[in-house]
């Protein structure tokens, strides 16, 4: 029988699941077997049911008449017999259906996990993984409840009504007919109430959340509540919507009880019926008592099979829909695939060449809605990119946020295809080799080293799962971290904890670059591993990266120019764009893009501890409004520098806060969100690195907030006191107001251009 939560709809459904899923089974093929045993013991169960009453016509028409004890012990031998089958066959379908929808279950979600592997990485940049993991809980759990009532609710109960109907049929025909007659009452009618009961019972949801949010409101507020005295207030409101909420339940209950109630009176009608036409036959000497008590006993059984089956329909239906969203959510075909002529790409051996890349690619963050935020960030987009790296040197990839660096990487593990333009390994194009054999060349780092809740050893082990512990040793060891492991009372044995909860963030990065270096790839990448690290970590794992480029070929992505001073080939991304290219002393004796980035991060001196950071004068007279500082005033004024450290996640200041400080990002980066008032809506506008600055208006005027600015990573900022500066700055009355009119100004320019301005 079809395991497809008990009908030919629920089949069709697994069978799209599978075609779009890439095989998401419900129901390997391979089970047919085991189904058809199932439903022979489902069969001889049912037929048993219907065996029943003809045993006891039997003998009331033949035995109690004849008062023939052989005979009876005869019936009662074949009746026990068949009992004892019937109860061996039922624990025979117990045992192989368990089996079945465990290995259906677990083939589904197998399935599912599988194809959630080979779907795009664009798909998992948008997906919401909530969403996803309802798919694996709730959906799947509903798929399981359905599934695990098809046999009682669904397959047994139809057998038996229609077992029923025809041994009916059998032995009257008359009686037969009215079986038939109401059978679209018993399952038709529940269903043509079911929609106001269900609009009723979501009614009745609503209003108990008003509910809620009143109690809710009431146990927030208390301060405010008493303060005022408006206890009354609350007790009013709560009063309404209590009663909307007691007549809302009303109606879904009667609403309830009314399916409930034509399901019953459609099966009791039709018991009734039967009995008083048998009666009216027995009477016309049409029938005989056996079978009058015979049909009485299949009238029950039917209209029992039919109960089954109206309670099961609605558990169907929430199955189906289940099947429907796993599918809905995984039905996207794969954006990059091997082609049918893929070959294996050779070890690496001369050069990695761009050549006429184009690519666009939206962000992973950008225009992402969620409730009343939303991201507008630029796209990923790479414009005419020509570039060649030698193997053996160390190439860096810098720019601002959204310049194109970590597409660059993206494209280079195949992550994405490029729209337009070729990307070569020693002259193989990536789109004509294997994915497998590209990928297994290639060592990654990323941003944030994720590490699995497991030991460091196996960790480091995912990097090459045949590795022994002398070649995973080898690799903590060129990551820099084997004394920190040896220093472990348990060694590579210690458990790093839920994304690596007991470790350092220096050292997760380490343990995230010893299982690339396990792989011992031919290109080692890097994406913005040192963002998240304070200065001392940072500069402990660029002598690690430094050792690490002598040995192979090295490319990093960065926005942050004091790692990738180092690099032998430094390209410069803009707006998609590589505008330079050079080494370090080549781009800053070009005086352009590179050059004014560096200036920008330099100036920051931190301490030992990166707790503390002075900032030169000059670095200040570089920044608008305070260039019009000569620079002695701003060496006076450099000390009064406050260093403020900011977890990931927290706001720095919030919109229509007083505006009190000026701040600079020595190191990390922020997002700038502005709340429309008109909307309500938050819109992500800017996103600021290092040597960005913010607030420099609120520090002439004292203007509010106008954008909230809140932490991407661990964010070091030096701030400076609005009192300070204005203790500072009445000693130049004509410098004061000509400040004053600049502020206002750009203050002005900033509420016309929301977008890609530095918001106060």
């Amino acid at each position: 029988m079809p395991m497809s939560i008990g009908n030919s709809g629920g089949a069709k459904d697994a069978g799209k699941l599978s075609s779009h899923a890439g095989s998401v089974r419900l129901l390997p093929e391979r089970c047919f077997f085991v189904s058809v045993v199932i439903g022979l013991c489902v069969l001889a169960e049912a037929a048993f049911s219907g065996f029943l009453p003809l045993s006891v016509r039997y003998f009331i028409e033949n035995i109690t008449h004849l008062h023939d004890r052989a005979a009876l012990e005869s019936l009662l031998t074949v009746v026990g017999a068949a009992f004892v089958g019937v109860i061996a066959a039922g624990f025979l379908r117990d045992y192989l259906f368990a089996g079945l929808r465990s290995r259906a279950l677990s083939g589904l979600r197998q399935g599912m996990f599988r194809r959630l592997q080979h779907l795009s990485m664009q798909f998992h940049a948008e997906l919401d993984q909530t969403e996803m993991l309802d798919r694996f809980s709730g959906d799947l759990a509903t798929v399981e409840s359905a599934l695990g009532l098809s046999i009682s609710w669904g397959f047994y109960p139809l057998i038996a009504s229609l077992l029923a109907t025809g041994v009916m049929f059998r032995l009257d025909w008359h009686v037969g007919v009215v079986a038939i007659l109401l059978w679209p009452w018993a399952l038709l009618a529940p269903r043509a109430m079911s929609p106001k009961s269900a609009h009723a019972a979501y009614e009745s949801h609503s209003r108990e959340t008003g509910v809620l949010d009143v109690v809710e409101e009431s146990l927030s507020a208390q301060a405010v509540i008493r303060a005022f005295a408006i206890e009354h207030l609350g007790a009013a409101a709560f009063h309404n919507r209590n009663e909307a909420l007691s007549r809302s339940a009303m109606r879904a209950g009667l609403w309830g009880a009314f399916v409930e109630r034509f399901t019953g009176t459609g099966i009791l009608l039709q018991q009734v019926v039967v009995l008083a036409v048998s009666v009216w036959l027995v009477l016309d000497h049409g029938m005989v008592l056996g079978t009058m008590v015979a049909l009485q006993m299949l009238a029950v059984l039917l209209g029992n099979s039919l109960l089954y089956l109206v309670e099961y329909f609605p558990v169907l239906l929430e199955g189906q829909a289940a099947l429907a969203d796993i599918q809905e959510s995984l039905q996207e075909t794969d954006a990059v695939v091997d082609a049918p002529d893929a070959r294996i790409l050779p070890p690496f051996g001369s050069e990695i060449v761009f050549s006429q890349v184009n690519f666009a690619c939206r962000d992973a963050d950008a225009d992402e809605v969620d409730g009343e935020t939303e991201r507008h960030l630029p796209h990923r987009t790479l414009t005419n990119v020509n570039l060649r790296i030698p193997k053996g040197s160390y190439a860096a990839f810098v720019g601002p946020s959204g310049a194109g660096k970590s597409a660059m990487l993206n494209l280079l593990m195949r992550f994405h295809d490029p729209a337009s333009g070729r990307i070569t390994i020693d002259g193989h194009d990536l789109r004509q080799v294997t994915q497998a054999s590209l990928r297994a060349q290639i060592g990654v780092v990323l941003q944030e080293g994720f590490v699995f809740n497991s030991s460091i050893r196996e960790n480091i082990r995912m990097g090459l799962p045949a590795a022994t512990d002398e070649a995973i040793a080898e690799a903590a060891r060129a990551a820099g971290m084997l004394e920190f492991v040896l220093a472990q009372p348990l060694g590579f044995a210690t458990q790093v904890g839920e994304r690596g909860t007991s470790l350092s963030g220096e050292m997760t990065q380490r343990l995230a670059l010893a299982r690339a270096i396990l792989r011992q790839p031919g290109i080692l990448l890097l994406d913005e591993i040192s963002s998240a690290l304070d200065p001392s970590e940072e500069l402990l794992i660029n002598k690690t990266l430094h050792e690490l480029s002598k040995t192979t070929t090295m490319i990093s992505a960065t926005h942050r120019l004091a790692s990738a001073a180092a690099a032998s080939h430094i390209f410069v991304f803009d707006h998609g764009t590589v505008v330079e290219q050079g080494s370090h002393f080549e781009l800053m004796a070009l005086n352009g893009t590179y050059a004014e980035l560096w200036r920008k991060q330099a100036g920051f001196r931190f301490s030992a501890d990166g707790r503390h950071v002075d900032v030169d004068a000059q670095r200040l007279q570089s920044m608008p409004i305070l260039e019009k500082l000569a620079e002695p005033i701003l060496a006076e004024l450099a000390p009064f520098f406050a260093t403020e450290t900011f977890e990931a996640g927290r706001e720095i200041v919030c919109q229509n806060d007083p505006g009190d400080k000026f701040y600079i990002i020595a190191r990390g980066k922020v997002e700038v969100w502005r709340t429309e008032e008109q909307s309500g809506h938050s819109l992500c506008v800017n996103v600021l690195n290092d040597g960005d600055f913010f607030g420099e208006i609120t520090l002439i005027t004292g203007f509010p907030r106008t954008a909230t600015v809140r932490t991407v990573a661990v964010t070091t900022c030096i701030s400076l006191e609005r009192g300070q500066f204005t203790k500072l700055i009445d000693r130049f009355p004509d410098l004061k107001r000509e400040l004053s009119e600049i502020a206002v100004q750009r203050l002005r320019d900033s509420s016309k251009l929301a977008a890609g301005a530095k918001y106060q």
